[in-house]
């Protein structure tokens, strides 16, 4: 899509690719802090 016709579409596919990635790999990030707090729960009583 980009140097042909559609240049400005490309580039803004691009551009919302580019937003998506960087969105992701922040929640990514962010859910690492839920897993450490899961794996401390203590164990019910038998």
């Amino acid at each position: 899509m980009l140097g042909g016709s559609n240049d400005e579409l490309g580039t803004g596919l691009l551009i919302a690719g580019g937003a998506i990635g960087v969105g992701g790999t922040f929640i990514l990030v962010d859910s690492f802090k839920y897993l450490g707090r899961a794996s401390k729960r203590k164990k019910p009583p038998q």
